[in-house]
């Protein structure tokens, strides 16, 4: 995956005019959100990879 460190100015640029989610969310940002993943793979709270409930994003 791709790397890369925006400043502040650049980042809320990109955020109004690139179709694209910021790289750190592109491969992260969904499974991190999905306990399916975690208990998979088994993480544990704390991990990178799993979300606390507080601070999980639910669609469904």
């Amino acid at each position: 995956m791709w790397r890369r460190n925006f400043n502040e100015g650049e980042l809320r640029v990109r955020l109004n005019t690139d179709p694209h989610a910021p790289a750190n969310f592109r491969a992260n940002g969904a499974p991190s959100n999905m306990p399916a993943y975690a208990q998979a793979f088994e993480c544990k709270a704390g991990d990178a990879m799993v979300r606390a409930d507080d601070k999980r994003v639910v669609i469904w």
